[in-house]
């Protein structure tokens, strides 16, 4: 009887630490998903600095995609008193001034989001700055992490974007996201995504939209420039494709610090847009493509007779910039 009564109290026992297990478990893996553990959210403040995505560069180490640190100062309007002093306060850290700051505050409900223009050097200063003025308690700074575009909407269709969550939405950021994004880790160190390497020309690119924006009105119009020998992607303006049809002129080939190119392996043929390119052909619209030496110039536009003066244009700003030999 005795033993009996031993074994039951033992599962008992074994069954209470089981369940104790699974609870903790559990409780890890929500903590690891929800609150801001997991590398993907960036919007934990604890979290923020220490996980950063990759970096996408052009062929030339241009930078076309980072991760910056930004700090947003945030002002409790409940507990506030005083909002000129405190307005005068933030505007010296601030691209506002302080009657923009006044105004803002005055109308906001809750808590109030004010952009600033702080460093991390310089947040200890400020954090010191409210203190003197007694304004700890109502003005905090929280530190964010944003995914920057220097080349801003250029090269836009190719280097896509990411969501709030740091997620990429679009182009290169969506197609390499797993590779972009930081692995799933813990650390007390940075742990950072891997960086890529398109294969596309920064510059070219800036010369395509140059040249697609000055012929105003074509809402159907494209240029690329693929070179000729290995078929890679140098530059890709367009004013008349959806993201899908975009992202599928992508291969989906990537290692961890080249991607190869954005298009198929198949040699160009320069007698149409046939096979790999067909996806650069959009219905209704009319097509050329150019040959520039080393380099095919397509394009192709919705307005009647402006195809092959595109591709022309294209062709002399290239030559004009150093980026393409004229030809003969």
């Amino acid at each position: 009887m005795k033993k009996k009564r031993n074994k039951k109290e033992g599962r008992l026992i074994l069954g209470l630490l089981i369940l104790a297990f699974l609870i903790v478990v559990a409780r890890l893996f929500w903590l690891y998903v929800s609150e801001g553990i997991i590398n993907t959210n960036y919007r934990d403040p604890e979290i923020t600095g220490e996980y950063y995505r990759g970096t996408i560069y052009d062929r030339n180490n241009e930078i076309l995609a980072m991760d910056s640190v930004e700090y947003i100062i945030k002002v409790n309007t409940r507990s506030l008193t005083g909002i000129s002093r405190a307005s005068s306060v933030i505007a010296g850290h601030s691209g506002l001034s302080a009657i923009e700051i006044e105004e803002l505050l005055a109308n906001g409900a809750g808590t109030v989001d004010i952009p600033s223009t702080l460093s991390a050097s310089g947040v200890d200063d400020f954090l010191e700055l409210l203190e003197k003025e007694r304004l700890e308690r109502s003005i905090h700074v929280e530190k964010t992490l944003v995914r920057a575009y220097p080349t801003n909407e250029h090269g836009k269709e190719i280097i896509g974007r990411v969501d709030a969550a740091m997620t990429g939405i679009s182009g290169a950021e969506l197609l390499f996201n797993d590779v972009l994004s930081p692995p799933l880790v813990l650390g007390d160190g940075v742990i950072r995504g891997a960086d890529i390497r398109l294969s596309i020309d920064i510059s070219m690119q800036y010369i395509c939209d140059f040249v697609l924006s000055s012929y105003a009105g074509n809402d159907d119009g494209m240029i690329a420039v693929i070179n000729k020998n290995d078929g890679q992607l140098y530059a890709l303006s367009s004013t008349g494709y959806e993201k899908n049809e975009i992202d599928g002129i992508m291969a989906s080939r990537i290692s961890p610090s080249f991607v190869p190119g954005l298009l198929a392996d198949e040699k160009v043929d320069a007698g149409g847009l046939e096979g790999p390119y067909g996806l650069l052909r959009m219905d209704g619209t009319e097509s050329c493509v150019t040959d520039a030496g080393s380099y095919l110039i397509l394009t192709a536009s919705g307005a009647a007779g402006t195809s092959r003066p595109m591709a022309e244009e294209t062709l002399d700003v290239m030559v004009h910039r150093g980026k393409m030999r004229p030809v003969t």
